[in-house]
């Protein structure tokens, strides 16, 4: 049995897009009490003198906290997993789960076995990193409506009104023409959402997600567990949710699907929030290794990320959230077809037919005539 400490860094809150922190990052710290305490005393040892709580903020601006962060690198990462997310791309990846997975919901396996739903976030990162202003707002609508729980924040696709002329060029106005074809399906499941209440407000947070993944990491290594949380709102609201997620069976699900979701953990006890860090000292150690694996992602070339990377990259997960453009390579065959597949069902959507029949075959055809056309 272990206990993990978590913490995070870059938290956003409900507002995940259009944020200043580029990166969120999620850690946990495989440590019992007495380890961490030890830990503690020792990196306050670095100093003559130290006032207050370890932060990774306070211990980051002098050489003494410098050279006590690189010690505890070398003497606990090996206790250490971090899942972190690019939160623009995680944006771009929310869209997709609100307005594609409902009309594709009967199927949705299918365009996950084929990366679909990566074509589509890649294709929406990409715009943004292009200052593309209708990929920006179709992701700031997207994050408008989860915010204030209301489907008339996403004016710009469901809107009657709106005309998008056939065979229009931009795969956004595909994108948009998907969403408008299809709007009552997903005004449906916004009206779902909004039952939610007061939940509905962190749909857009990642911190159930990152916690769930950390956990279930270390479930490959020990499946009993103990967890504690710095006292996260996110969290609490949705602790039943995470709980039920950390120990559930994905086996059969990961083999259809291609997912990584880590093991299937037992708790020990319920997940427990920490109110005051500074009486924790195990989420204080979590705190420091979320502090420096945000700053190597966000400054990678400072020279203070670089003397830490080569440390700190063996602990992050294969499973955190970051782009890969290599999904809207149309060099590629199985992306071309994604690009068939999508123009395919932007037309089904403005003729207001079956997004799903046939398309099984559809996706066979495609990738041949992708594959036939690269080789031409």
């Amino acid at each position: 049995m272990s206990t993990i400490y978590c913490d995070e860094s870059g938290f956003s809150g409900p507002n995940l897009y259009h944020d200043s922190a580029p990166h969120f990052v999620y850690a946990g710290i495989a440590i019992e009490q007495g380890d961490a305490a030890a830990a503690i005393k020792r990196i306050k040892g670095f100093f003559k003198r130290f006032q207050g709580e370890i932060k990774f903020g306070k211990l980051v601006q002098s050489a003494e906290g410098r050279t006590a962060l690189y010690w505890l690198l070398t003497e606990h990462g090996h206790r250490v997993k971090i899942w972190y997310a690019n939160k623009k791309f995680a944006t771009a990846g929310k869209f997709f789960e609100y307005v594609f997975e409902p009309v594709l919901t009967d199927n949705s396996i299918l365009f996950y076995q084929h990366n679909f739903h990566r074509f589509i976030a890649n294709v929406l990162f990409a715009g943004m990193g292009a200052l593309d202003q209708q990929a920006d707002e179709l992701l700031a609508d997207l994050q408008k409506m989860i915010h204030l729980r209301d489907a008339a924040s996403l004016k710009r696709l469901l809107s009657p009104q709106l005309e998008l002329p056939p065979g229009a060029a931009s795969v956004f106005d595909e994108i948009a023409a998907f969403a408008l074809g299809y709007r009552d399906r997903i005004l449906e499941e916004v009206n779902t959402l909004a039952e939610l209440g007061d939940s509905m407000v962190w749909m857009m947070d990642l911190t159930l997600t990152a916690l769930c993944m950390v956990i279930r990491s270390y479930a490959k290594d020990t499946s009993e567990l103990t967890v504690v949380c710095d006292e996260s709102k996110p969290l609490k609201v949705s602790r039943e949710v995470a709980e039920a997620i950390i120990q559930a069976d994905f086996s059969s699900l990961q083999g259809r699907s291609g997912w990584v979701t880590g093991a299937q953990a037992m708790l020990t006890a319920p997940v427990e929030f920490v109110r005051s860090s500074k009486t924790t000292p195990g989420i204080q150690l979590a705190d420091l290794f979320a502090g420096m694996a945000r700053m190597i992602l966000s400054t990678p070339d400072e020279e203070l990320s670089k003397g830490w990377e080569d440390r700190i990259w063996p602990l992050i997960l294969a499973e955190s959230v970051e782009a890969d453009l290599d999904y809207i390579d149309l060099d590629r065959p199985a992306v071309y077809a994604n690009a068939m597949v999508l123009k395919q069902l932007a037309e089904r959507a403005r003729r207001g037919v079956d997004p799903l029949k046939g398309m099984h075959s559809f996706y066979e055809s495609a990738l041949q005539y992708a594959a036939d056309q690269l080789q031409s």
